[in-house]
């Protein structure tokens, strides 16, 4: 086990991110051009507005960039874990969709949406030409690849952390937050891998004394705080954020990785889809990744202020968190 001195141990996602191919100068002309229609489309409509429960400094950056660079006002609304699947439906059965581009990291929600039609494939988006081929599942957009990391307060826990296993050592009790399984449908899957590794009893001792967390970022600011000195599982670009803004939190990559992908597509019925189609197109640009992966890992190569590639992440089927809600809960206590 490598750990840097931010606390982050350098690693490099298996089959996620490739080279990509050079494009030719024919394919530099014509993406130029829709880039251009783009533009002139996304101007007529003004505006674009962002539904997400990814990171929300992260997001709020890359709007105000996207919003900078072609004067278009791009507002974002934000709901954490199954609240933003509700209402994102109850917009559609009702024919209010407000929405214009989709984000979610829920490992579900977003390949069904896709498949009833709900949310558009992204297929003929210009940045799409140095897109890594096998980087978009289903047809989303994983717009950044993003690990789930062990979070401590620096002061209360000086020497730093190095395993999981440290969740339920006796001298952290009633400090110890963890990421609540029944509203945060993107962390189940952490549960289902630290169960494989340290078995049903762990999840069992963890339940008898941590609290739970509904969000990241507000976990990450009790951490921060000192009301609580253990945060996990958190994801490494929201720390980063928080990191960067002077706070007293460290964070290490440790096994089992487990990688969490903000999803992102256009609804099928946007209000202002050519603002959307152009938002979505910058997010996939280098420019636009470097603004919103700042400090974690992208799908697109050699981006700047990234950590390049991630490796070791532990294979887990995407719906596997959902088939074992039951069983996570009840380990815990909580169900």
């Amino acid at each position: 086990f490598f750990q840097a001195e931010d606390g982050i141990r350098d690693v490099a996602v298996t089959g996620v991110q490739t080279c990509a191919l050079p494009i030719s100068l024919p394919a530099l002309r014509a993406q130029a051009a829709d880039e251009a229609a783009m533009v002139a489309a996304a101007k007529k409509e003004g505006t674009v507005t962002c539904y997400s429960n990814a990171d929300p400094a992260a997001t709020e950056r890359t709007l105000r960039a996207f919003s900078a660079k072609y004067g278009i006002q791009a507002d974002l609304q934000r709901l954490t874990g199954a609240a933003l699947a509700q209402r994102f439906t109850a917009e559609l059965e009702t024919g209010n969709n407000l929405s214009d581009l989709f984000i979610s990291s829920d490992p579900v929600f977003p390949k069904q949406a896709i498949a009833k039609g709900w949310l558009l494939k992204a297929d003929d988006l210009p940045a799409l030409a140095a897109w890594p081929k096998e980087g978009l599942p289903s047809g989303l957009v994983p717009i950044n690849v993003n690990p789930y990391v062990l979070a401590w307060n620096s002061s209360i826990v000086p020497a730093g952390l190095t395993s999981f296993e440290q969740l339920n050592d006796p001298k952290y009790r009633g400090k110890v937050l963890v990421g609540d399984p029944r509203v945060l449908a993107s962390a189940r899957l952490w549960y289902v891998a630290i169960i494989q590794k340290y078995g049903e009893n762990f999840l069992r001792e963890l339940g008898k004394h941590a609290a739970y967390s509904p969000s990241v970022v507000p976990g990450l600011q009790q951490v921060a705080s000192g009301a609580m000195a253990i945060y996990a599982p958190t994801i490494l670009l929201s720390a980063s954020d928080i990191m960067d803004r002077g706070a007293p939190i460290k964070v290490a990559i440790v096994d089992p990785i487990v990688a969490s992908q903000s999803l992102a597509a256009i609804p099928a019925k946007a209000p202002h889809p050519a603002a959307a189609r152009l938002l979505l197109n910058y997010w996939m640009t280098p420019e636009g990744q470097e603004v919103y992966s700042k400090g974690s890992y992208s799908l697109l190569p050699g981006v700047p202020g990234t950590r390049g590639v991630l490796n070791g992440v532990v294979d887990l089927d995407p719906e596997a968190g959902e088939r074992e809600l039951t069983r996570i809960n009840t380990l815990l206590g909580i169900g």
